[in-house]
């Protein structure tokens, strides 16, 4: 993986998700540790989940690289 093995994964259904102001329903996720990721890329490092395409398939995502800021929002 990115920093390491990410150990068990688990899957579990979430009812609501919410991301800023988006909203999705009954959305699929994987479950894991992310803490050897956090440990490799030093203690300034923050990640709280890793956003896959069940939940940006509905969405327009911009990327600014320079901030180090990702927009989401709805596709539309």
């Amino acid at each position: 993986g990115i920093g390491g093995p990410a150990g068990p994964i688990g899957m579990t259904l979430l009812p609501l998700i919410t991301v800023g102001s988006i909203q999705k329903k009954n959305v699929t996720v994987a479950v894991f540790d992310l803490s050897g990721i956090v440990s490799g890329h030093g203690k300034s490092s923050k990640f709280d989940g890793i956003i896959g395409f069940d939940l940006l398939e509905d969405l327009e995502a911009v990327i600014d690289y320079k901030a180090g800021v990702m927009y989401l929002r709805a596709d539309g």
